[in-house]
């Protein structure tokens, strides 16, 4: 569930279809990024902040389609942007808890002093969800308030609904599993 890969993902299956056809028709891709673009159209949402890698960023998987549809994105200045990453990798993947909640204290520090302010988060990368859970669980303050006041768009739990909305009805049980 990388949403990075979505940069990719476009032209893989333009391949695949070519190629290999009669394995495509079989298939079923739910778009992380469209599941998002069409929850933040259908809700009140309009600057939402990207939380994501520096792949996803630099990639614009989620800047195009969201301009595309008038949502204005916030995302991280590049050197808060660092941090963030700092977070991701050496913090949450690593499975450092307490590095992961003094970087992230530290990042949302940073970001509520110099940015405009989002009406929601999106977890742009699958570490985030852990990261904002860790967090909440440790800061208070003016990031405690900030964190619980936005919801918090997680990708891969709006494809998973989509799907166990869409698929065959056996599918769709093993997904709630």
């Amino acid at each position: 569930f990388c949403n990075a890969a979505h940069y990719f993902l476009p032209q893989a299956w333009q391949r695949l279809f070519q190629n290999h056809p009669q394995i495509a028709i079989k298939l079923q891709w739910i778009s992380l990024i469209e599941s998002v673009v069409e929850h933040l159209r259908d809700g009140d949402w309009r600057r939402p902040l990207l939380l994501c890698t520096s792949a996803t960023r630099w990639g614009k998987v989620y800047a195009h389609p969201l301009q595309a549809n008038g949502i204005d994105l916030i995302e991280p200045r590049d050197a808060l942007h660092l941090t963030l990453m700092d977070c991701i990798y050496q913090g949450v993947k690593a499975s450092n808890r307490d590095l992961t909640c003094l970087l992230g204290e530290r990042f949302f520090v940073e970001l509520l002093n110099t940015q405009p302010d989002p009406d929601c988060i999106i977890a742009g990368c699958s570490e985030i969800p852990c990261l904002l859970e860790w967090l909440q669980g440790k800061t208070t303050g003016a990031v405690g308030e900030f964190l619980s006041a936005l919801d918090v768009i997680n990708p891969v739990q709006l494809a998973l609904n989509h799907a166990a909305e869409t698929l065959h009805p056996m599918a769709a049980m093993e997904l709630s599993l």
